[in-house]
């Protein structure tokens, strides 16, 4: 017998149905809240996406990642630090890193 899985998000709540008659382990469902950063910038330029959890710190900050603009806009998803985990800021610093000076 087939299985039939469903699924519905509605907000912060997820609902996953699973058909009772299947023999099969039923999947699962898991959703986690993730802080976007919106990066915005010249294309081609490429920037380090940082975040830390303690200002008074000024060592504190983490690089996340490098984003090289394909197009003006960008959102970076911080995978790292669900939202419920704490505050946590971010900042994006221009690198002078580039394919260019990488040759």
């Amino acid at each position: 017998m087939k299985a039939i899985c469903s699924w519905l998000l509605f907000g912060n709540l997820a609902f996953l149905t699973v058909n009772p008659g299947s023999a099969q382990t039923p999947p699962s469902l898991s959703l986690q809240l993730f802080a976007g950063v919106n990066v915005t910038g010249a294309v081609g330029s490429v920037y380090v996406v940082q975040s830390t959890s303690n200002l008074t710190q000024s060592n504190s900050w983490t690089s996340l990642g490098f984003v090289q603009l394909a197009a003006a806009n960008y959102l970076f998803v911080d995978t790292t630090s669900p939202t419920y985990t704490g505050s946590h800021l971010y900042e994006i610093v221009f690198s002078a890193f580039s394919e260019k000076s990488a040759g």
